[in-house]
């Protein structure tokens, strides 16, 4: 079963209880030294958390780009388990979700 909770930082898709590695797609924004920072900021939670692993991406050059990516993606089923946008969009996110 999963389930999508739209939060200030994107949809979140949480699932039943793994077993082995976890995967979760992370999609954001961030260019130049802000997406240094964030891919310094994920390898460091891969080092310490040996069964999950974060793959981060950047989905745009601005927040505007991702939030069209995050709505199509959505729609398409084919949306990230976490994507780093502004809450601002969350409306927008709300109308791309299917029944």
């Amino acid at each position: 079963m999963r389930r999508i909770i739209g939060t200030e930082l994107g949809p979140v898709s949480l699932g039943d209880q793994p077993s082995g590695t976890v995967t979760i797609q992370f999609w954001h924004a961030q260019t130049q030294i802000a997406g240094k920072v964030m891919q310094q900021l994920v390898a460091a939670f891969n080092a310490s958390h040996p069964n999950i692993v974060v793959q981060a991406s950047s989905g745009g050059t601005s927040t505007g780009d991702l939030s069209s990516k995050v709505t199509t993606a959505i729609a398409a089923g084919t949306y990230p388990d976490v994507a780093y946008i502004y809450g601002s969009y969350a409306a927008n996110i709300a109308q791309s979700v299917r029944p």
